[in-house]
């Protein structure tokens, strides 16, 4: 019934070939009902929750910065910075992201927190202020993430063994904005 609850019992089995680490899944639930028809589209809403099962072993956390690319559109300059997770657990990584003048000086920066899953290639999309002067820029990240073997992603434990990467960086040709002309 609506606001009702219900407990639906289940076992997750993984199988004995499974590597040690982190294997992930993911449940799926819909509503039992007819579909819901607007402008002939029959709609069904289903919730997703993600499954990550960690299969006793040593852990092995490492994040290899891979490449960063660089456009640049009539109001920012995007950052696109890309990342493998080459370990066997996910990561909470800090990515932060840089653009500097030919003399060093930081212009603008962007930080956030993202997942990074087991065995995946990522890429973000950072949007840094675009230079009104125009010039050569230097565009570079760095990754940081939690790399104590005991801890785990989402976890809001202090972190006790923070490593730092830094990625690849470019150079890019901004032209001036015409009233900087």
């Amino acid at each position: 019934p609506a606001r009702g609850k219900q407990t639906v019992p289940f076992t997750i089995s993984v199988p004995n070939s499974a590597s040690p680490g982190e294997q992930n899944g993911c449940i799926v639930l819909q509503e039992k009902k007819e579909a819901t028809f607007q402008g002939g589209i029959g709609l069904n809403f289903r919730t997703a929750l993600r499954v990550a099962v960690l299969v006793p072993g040593e852990v092995v956390k490492q994040l290899d910065a891979k490449s960063l690319d660089l456009k640049v559109t009539n109001r920012h300059v995007v950052a696109a910075p890309g990342v493998l997770n080459t370990g066997n657990v996910s990561l909470d990584t800090d990515v932060q992201v840089f653009l500097k003048s030919a003399i060093g000086l930081t212009v603008d920066s962007q930080k956030n927190t993202f997942p990074v899953l087991r065995d995946q290639p990522t890429t973000w999309n950072f949007e840094l202020a675009r230079p009104f002067w125009g010039g050569w820029y230097k565009a570079s990240y760095n990754l940081s993430y939690n790399a104590a073997p005991d801890s785990y992603i989402g976890a809001s434990e202090q972190a006790k063994d923070i490593k730092t990467i830094t990625g690849p960086q470019k150079w890019i040709f901004v032209a001036p904005h015409p009233l900087a002309l």
